[in-house]
């Protein structure tokens, strides 16, 4: 029981959390607004991506919804025009 070893702590916390720590390399949209000078730090790049999707997602919305009866297809509906196509 003497000769018992263990191996150093902190390598086994590295292995364990090393994929939950930060990263110092930013992310490839935030670079690419930095170096075209649209922003200038990251915290106003990640600003102006948040904008992105909510604009994305209000029009994703406008358009399902605008899109009229698409969901309110019956089946005798989908059975007509394929007999038509035939």
């Amino acid at each position: 029981m003497e000769n018992v070893e263990f191996e150093n702590e902190l390598s086994n916390k590295r292995v364990l959390y090393g994929k939950f720590e930060s990263s110092s390399t930013r992310p490839g949209l935030v670079s690419f607004l930095m170096k075209k000078n649209i922003v200038k730090t990251e915290g106003q790049a990640n600003i102006i991506l948040l904008g992105v999707v909510i604009v994305c997602a209000v029009l994703a919305y406008i358009f399902i919804k605008s899109s009229g009866q698409v969901g309110n297809i019956t089946a005798e509906q989908v059975i007509e025009s394929a007999k038509r196509i035939q």
